[in-house]
């Protein structure tokens, strides 16, 4: 399992945000989350450290946005405690305008990004079916009931990335807002929902 600390570094380089990653449980983070659930959205995850700049290029270039969120979890190792962040991107079935895309060409988009980084499922969240965990082949894994939670639902992905490393999910973060108008600015144009 990879592990990473901060994901703004990851795909930015150099950063002079240092303010801590923020939990999914906050009140304005479900706002803004909320607000761009309304087209649907996918949520996958990238284990390849090496490939987070290519992979945010590819959302970019299909024309999607996203909010890179990370899965804290705890593990024993060697009989120590060590803490560790899994990272997953929720994309945004808009474009940066918050113009709704068609759902059918993010589901494909996810199909194709799953196989690429050969992940074995992704969440699929839209708003007029039930969500669900699809398989690299396009079959359902999982479904959920329609009134499920999305916050349970990326919660539950983590634990799916996880439940083979006997470890414990502990939080679901995002990025911190910027912290000035340049930050804004670059991560605006990355296709970064924040």
């Amino acid at each position: 399992m990879k592990i990473t600390n901060n994901f703004l570094r990851d795909y930015r380089g150099i950063t002079y945000n240092n303010a801590e990653m923020v939990s999914i449980n906050k009140k304005y983070v479900q706002q803004m989350i909320e607000m761009h659930l309304v087209n649907g959205c996918i949520v996958i995850s990238i284990d390849d450290y090496e490939m987070i700049k290519l992979f945010i290029s590819e959302i970019k270039e299909a024309g999607f946005v996203f909010t890179p969120v990370y899965g804290k979890f705890s593990e024993i190792i060697e009989d120590k405690k060590e803490i560790g962040y899994l990272r997953s991107f929720i994309i945004y079935n808009e474009d940066k305008q918050g113009n709704s895309k068609n759902f059918k060409d993010l589901l494909e988009f996810g199909l194709n990004v799953c196989k690429k980084y050969n992940q074995s499922s992704f969440l699929v969240h839209n708003a007029n079916e039930k969500p669900k965990f699809i398989k690299q082949d396009g079959s359902t894994l999982i479904e959920f009931e329609k009134d499920e939670s999305f916050f349970e639902l990326v919660k539950k992905h983590f634990n799916i990335l996880i439940e083979d490393d006997d470890a414990t999910l502990l939080d679901v973060l995002v990025n911190p807002r910027p912290q000035c108008y340049g930050e804004r600015h670059m991560r605006w144009i990355s296709g970064e929902v924040f």
